[in-house]
């Protein structure tokens, strides 16, 4: 099943490998098309909605990738000076590392956060970013380990007295995020962390081709992290002066994708516009998710280009309304044939035009997952398609 996906999101543009050679070093590393593109700004969201928006205090940070010293084995290093004319007036050969992890760049931001809220907790701290690491060429698991990722990063500051019960909120809430988006709920799982870290540690999992792996992982850290800083990094709770424990959350887009790509694929027997049935794929994927949430298809030829007219008014009326809609303008291929192409692109909705749609303003809104069209008139399209999207 994984290497049809695979082949699916290289066709589709959802995720391309690319060679990445850095230090004679050839690394795992993907680009990402318009589809791919657009599912990972719409994951990014979702969390960013989830762990930022709707939440009391939690604080967005960003830092640069580089850092002084690497804090594990597979650092990607960035030689430098990087030109021929600094190489002549530098030689101590020092070199920069690029992060592998967005943890102690947040944490940097710990005690100016902490000025801001009163120097009272809870407090949280949030950041997505590039992180690098050694990943040989042609890994298995996909783009579930690559060379370059985009982590997500989540870090609660709160009281000892209310770190454990802080610790088991957030492992509800992070699953109930992960399962809201599947198709498949009973696939997601919690897991105690094998690590012997001397920490409390649980891996939110999924079940992928290979098995079950893990997709994010919550740590307990106590207050570990935050005496190094001092006492600077203490908060009074009554009259005490304590360090605040350490509840993170950490995950990256790359899983999240994948983990989505592996839920939403489907393969299933379509009834054909000239009779009989042929299997098709299926990106069954959330509307919230979904790259594209309506695609439009037209059909007919008496009159094509008033139909693709129409068709153009249509879509800019709907982004406008704020969908991302594709309108590929194929006057000339078969309605199947689109049917297909949006099917792979796990567009949930698509609107038929087509000749009659002129005399009476009716079209169809074909749904992706039963394939069942209904017909609505054109002035109702936009608030039918919000309604059934915003229903999710």
């Amino acid at each position: 099943m994984l290497e049809k996906l695979i082949r699916l999101c290289q066709a589709s543009g959802f995720i391309l490998p690319t060679e990445c050679k850095i230090n004679d070093s050839i690394l795992t590393c993907y680009n990402y098309g318009p589809l791919g593109t657009a599912m990972r700004r719409n994951i990014l969201n979702e969390w960013w909605e989830s762990m930022v928006m709707s939440q009391e205090n939690v604080f967005p940070v960003e830092n640069v990738p580089f850092v002084k010293q690497p804090d594990t084995n597979n650092h990607l290093v960035v030689s430098r000076p990087n030109s021929e004319v600094q190489q002549k007036e530098c030689t101590d050969g020092r070199n920069g590392f690029l992060r592998s992890s967005l943890s102690d760049g947040n944490l940097s931001h710990y005690q100016q956060t902490l000025e801001l809220v009163g120097n009272k907790v809870p407090f949280g701290l949030a950041q997505c970013g590039k992180c690098y690491q050694y990943i040989p060429e042609k890994d298995e698991q996909f783009v579930y380990r690559g060379s370059e990722y985009t982590e997500l990063l989540f870090q609660s500051f709160v009281s000892p007295k209310a770190s454990t019960q802080a610790f088991d909120h957030w492992q509800r809430w992070r699953l109930q995020w992960w399962r809201k988006f599947s198709g498949s709920p009973s696939n997601f799982s919690v897991a105690d962390s094998n690590e012997n870290s001397g920490r409390q540690q649980i891996n939110i999992l999924f079940q992928f081709p290979w098995g079950q792996d893990v997709i994010e992982t919550i740590s307990h850290h106590g207050n570990e992290k935050l005496m190094r800083i001092g006492d600077k990094g203490q908060v009074k709770i009554g009259r005490k002066a304590v360090f605040p424990h350490l509840i993170e959350s950490v995950s990256t887009v790359e899983r999240a994708m994948l983990t989505y790509l592996v839920d939403s694929y489907q393969e299933k027997e379509r009834p054909e516009s000239k009779g009989g049935r042929a299997v098709r794929t299926v990106m069954q994927m959330h509307p919230r998710l979904a790259p594209y949430k309506v695609a439009i298809a037209t059909t007919g030829s008496k009159a094509a280009s008033d139909v693709r007219e129409v068709a153009s008014h249509l879509a800019k009326d709907l982004r406008v309304a704020g969908m991302m809609v594709l309108d590929l303008k194929e006057v000339h291929a078969t309605i199947d044939s689109q049917f297909t192409r949006f099917d792979d692109s796990g567009t949930p909705f698509t609107i038929i035009l087509n000749d009659g749609t002129l005399n009476t303003g009716i079209v169809a809104i074909r749904n992706r997952d039963t394939t069942l069209k209904e017909q609505v008139h054109l002035t109702q399209i936009k608030d039918h398609l919000l309604r059934y999207i915003n229903t999710y």
